[in-house]
């Protein structure tokens, strides 16, 4: 039990680190490639974040922080970013929202395990945004098609969907994405 309880210390760790820096860290990086692909993708499995959800918020009113900056409520979603889809059948959900990501994340999952990543950052990258799939599956199959949400920003009238961790891995996995293809695009071209 120590031993799993430090190997998990160690993953938190590194975990850390590379969100931090985009560096995989020591012992992801001399990780068996599958090792290294849960330990990064960790980052957006789901977690415990649904559960309290679910138990403390289902039923409260919402919470609202820092001038109503900051909401938590409670929500369960059929469909996908805003709830598009949601009043579709369930068999099409089923295969629009769970079948086809699953196989993309499949395929996502071959892809970092059997390429050469140009760079660390990268990797992370595609292992929050395989994370945070995987976590959104876990909780389609879960829950009978749906996500729990329970997060809100905004100011005022401007307000984001409701959303989850698996979401926040996401968006923060195609960000940095982006930041890195703007940056490339940017450095000079050798020759």
């Amino acid at each position: 039990m120590a031993t799993e309880e430090a190997e998990a210390c160690s993953i938190k760790r590194d975990l850390r680190q590379a969100c931090r820096t985009g560096e995989a860290g020591d012992a992801a990086a001399e990780a068996k490639p599958l090792d290294s692909l849960f330990s990064q993708s960790l980052c957006g499995l789901r977690s415990n974040y649904e559960r309290w959800a679910r138990q403390y918020l289902a039923f409260e009113p919402s919470q609202s922080w820092f001038h109503d900056t900051v909401r938590i409520e409670y929500a369960e979603n059929a469909g996908a970013f805003l709830s598009l889809g949601g009043s579709l059948s369930k068999e099409l959900r089923i295969a629009l929202f769970q079948v086809l990501p699953a196989i993309w994340l499949v395929v996502l999952a071959v892809y970092l395990l059997f390429t050469k990543a140009p760079s660390k950052l990268f990797t992370v990258a595609w292992c929050l945004v395989l994370g945070g799939g995987l976590g959104n599956i876990v909780d389609r199959v879960l829950h009978d098609g749906h996500v729990i949400d329970f997060m809100n920003l905004g100011i005022g009238s401007l307000r984001t969907g409701i959303f989850n961790v698996a979401d926040v891995c996401i968006t923060t996995g195609v960000s940095l994405l982006v930041i890195q293809a703007l940056q490339r695009s940017r450095s000079p071209i050798p020759g």
